[in-house]
């Protein structure tokens, strides 16, 4: 009776919690159950003892005589009903262990109650990292998403800003939701030796927390623990897990810091929506950021002095204009507004400062981001934004050596992040330079971003067909269009059919390569005329008048351009980022020194050659290996030195930096006589017709385009 009795008892415990945890049963009924179980046994085992079951029924032990006794029967049934319970009991354990343990808890390859065998501690040197992954939404409610993740985030937003511990960032820890992968894979792919993964159940205003942090290298649990709380006690609980997670790794990694507690709000509706803003603005489409801003208005209309708030919606509102969105002037004010709220209600807040970086590089001012972005990086080295966004901004200044050092940092803590890994792809294909990237992480969990990098690198090496079959295994409509233009276009192939259906495309920067393509095949009027219809906000590569400069020039219309052109290319000093795209103030200025030399203006020409001139140089000095040679090739032929400029243009085409429409510039056909130019041209032109030949087009003659 003693062994049936805690057999059934277990069994039926184990199944209420199972049952329990599904309806948010609070925990004290599962330990009222446990003890009344207890208090019986007492009472069970004296009733076997003094009473026994007969034929007649129930009788007192001391009542039955030896003959009548049915005890050896009795056992033997009893035997037989303890059997099945006992099988039951195993069952139950092997279904826990194998299936239900998936469902009610994150996956992991963790080993089940690990936490019992303490690893040794990692030596001191060790880089300190962890993961944390998105929280599983345990709720019956699949809409409760946002709470889950937004728990996971703020946690990782707390550990991120211990200076000894590097945390890997969001993009990529959350590319792992919903996927049942092995930790040890997860942390390898992160570059991180440790991980935090957990669950959240919310029923009315219960919580139910659950958190773990895992060992990479072993597989064994550090740490786990369980919280049940009131959602009033929110704040109180993300303290309580940082601390907790940051003693655990005190203990086994040699971490000794102090956790900076969460900003507490007292008005938990706002922090609700807030959350709500967060999980919306990452999906960075039109609607979605437009819903991230209501909600984080919300957020702040319920609760003025909320500055994390104030600063996402701040951010929100700068990315819907600088996506074209929202009109970009009005964002610029508007964010400008909600900074100087957020930093008045917390000096010390990095988001913030991220932010108001940000607007200065919409304001086309890096040099005043630059402040901003240290300061956003001392109090919590491990955001992001800012260490991407000041990266952007070193470039665009021409310090490319700090802005490769800084990118590559972004991408140790975020080696998932899709828009830092083309940042530092173009270190490589645009720049010349050497920086390592986590290509089979990148191939694995964005394979189409992967097929984008792939298909520039070709084009890098001058494999044009190859790129342009490429494109046609991306699944992107809109990606491929432009990626076929694009390989077309390097390969002297006008498709107008494929132009038409870009200058009908609603997507984001279909007009700007649109109006690139009429401009490359010298299409000026029409290009003019398109142009016409057309505003900042339709156009993505650069301005509205710096577009409408480019053609003028392209189209021999002087003193319009020389007129446009001094408003886009003026200022003291310029940026040497990007100078072979059709946007640098570089050419625009190198535009502007032909146009005033053309127009007998040789002192105001001259000024404009040396800005350029030592933008070019201080690019170089930077670290640039390509990416200048057509623009200094340009500016070597206005300087008097075409020997100068020919010798440029051989090594762009030998490195894979010149296409055929670089000849169609103006300056640079002023070399069409020199017969070391005309031999670049036609082994470029060789190697044209060679790609051409692969995919079955007939040849084209040197110079012989619609340019």
């Amino acid at each position: 009776m003693a062994i049936g009795y805690v057999i059934s008892c277990w069994l039926l415990l184990q199944v209420a919690d199972l049952a329990f945890d599904i309806i948010g049963t609070p925990d004290w009924a599962i330990r009222s159950i446990a003890a009344i179980l207890a208090l019986g046994f007492p009472v069970v085992l004296f009733f076997s003892w003094a009473y026994e079951l007969t034929p007649e029924g129930i009788k007192r032990e001391s009542e039955v005589g030896p003959a009548e006794s049915i005890s050896h029967v009795t056992g033997r049934r009893l035997d037989k009903v303890i059997i099945p319970v006992l099988l039951a009991a195993v069952a139950f354990l092997v279904v826990d262990k194998y299936l239900l343990d998936d469902r009610s808890a994150p996956a992991s390859n963790a080993v089940p109650n690990a936490s019992v065998t303490t690893p040794s501690a990692k030596p001191a040197h060790e880089t300190t990292s962890i993961a944390v992954l998105p929280f599983t939404n345990m709720s019956s409610d699949p809409d409760q998403e946002y709470f889950s993740d937004g728990m996971a985030e703020e946690l990782l937003n707390a550990l991120s800003k211990l200076q000894n511990l590097q945390v890997a960032a969001r993009t990529s820890s959350f590319a792992f939701k919903g996927q049942n992968l092995n930790i040890t894979d997860i942390g390898n792919t992160l570059n991180v030796n440790t991980v935090l993964e957990g669950s959240v159940r919310k029923s009315g205003n219960r919580l139910r927390i659950t958190a773990q942090l895992i060992d990479v290298a072993n597989g064994y649990h550090l740490w786990s623990e369980t919280y049940d709380r009131e959602l009033s006690d929110i704040f109180a609980i993300q303290d309580e897990l940082t601390a907790a997670i940051v003693d655990a790794l005190k203990v086994h990694l040699n971490v000794d810091e102090a956790v900076k507690p969460a900003t507490i709000i007292d008005n938990w509706e706002a922090y609700d929506a807030y959350l709500k803003g967060l999980h919306a603005v990452r999906k960075r489409t039109n609607e979605s950021v437009a819903e991230a801003i209501a909600y984080f208005e919300l957020a702040v209309s319920l609760e003025p002095t909320f500055a994390a708030a104030l600063a996402q919606q701040a951010q929100a509102v700068l990315l819907s204009g600088a996506n074209r969105y929202t009109p970009l002037e009005e964002a610029k004010e508007r964010g400008k507004q909600l900074l100087a709220r957020a930093l008045n209600q917390n000096p010390e807040l990095a988001e913030a400062y991220a932010a108001r970086g940000l607007l200065a590089m919409l304001n086309k001012d890096c040099e005043k981001a630059l402040p901003d972005f240290e300061k956003s990086r001392s109090l919590n080295p491990g955001l992001i934004e800012a260490l991407h966004w000041n990266s952007l901004c070193l470039t665009r200044l021409g310090r490319l050596q700090e802005s490769a050092q800084l990118a590559q940092r972004a991408h140790q803590l975020d080696p998932l992040h899709p828009s830092v890994f083309t940042t530092l792809s173009d270190f490589n294909l645009s720049y010349g330079m050497v920086v390592e990237l986590n290509l089979d992480a990148i191939q694995r969990n964005f394979p189409e971003r992967s097929k984008e990098i792939r298909i520039k690198t070709l084009r890098a090496q001058g494999e044009w067909a190859e790129a342009l079959a490429l494109c046609a295994s991306l699944t992107d409509p809109e990606l491929m269009l432009r990626c076929k233009l694009d390989s077309k276009a390097q390969l002297a192939e006008e498709d107008r059919m494929l132009l038409d259906r870009l200058k009908a495309s609603n997507e984001r920067d279909a007009q700007s390569l649109y109006l690139w393509n009429l401009v490359v095949f010298n299409h000026i009027a029409e290009a003019e005329q398109h142009l016409t219809g057309l505003t900042d906000s339709d156009l993505t590569l650069t301005s509205h008048d710096a577009w409408l400069s480019t053609i003028k020039y392209r189209g021999g219309s002087l003193a319009e351009a020389e007129s446009l052109l001094t408003q886009s290319a003026g200022g003291d000093v310029i940026s040497p980022g990007y100078p072979n795209r059709l946007n640098s103030r570089v050419n625009q200025v190198i535009n502007l020194a032909d146009v005033l030399q053309q127009r007998g203006q040789t002192e105001s020409a001259e000024a404009n050659l040396s800005k350029a001139r030592n933008a070019i140089d201080a690019f170089k000095r930077s670290g640039a290996r390509a990416g200048y040679q057509w623009s200094e090739a340009r500016l070597s032929i206005l300087e008097g030195h075409p020997a100068a400029a020919v010798r440029l243009l051989k090594d762009a085409s030998e490195n894979g930096q010149l296409v055929w429409h670089s000849f169609s510039c103006p300056i640079i056909n002023r070399l069409s006589e020199d017969p070391e130019f005309v031999a670049v041209k036609a082994k470029l032109y060789e190697h044209i017709n060679a790609e051409r030949e692969k995919l079955g087009w007939a040849p084209v003659a040197v110079g012989n385009q619609s340019n």
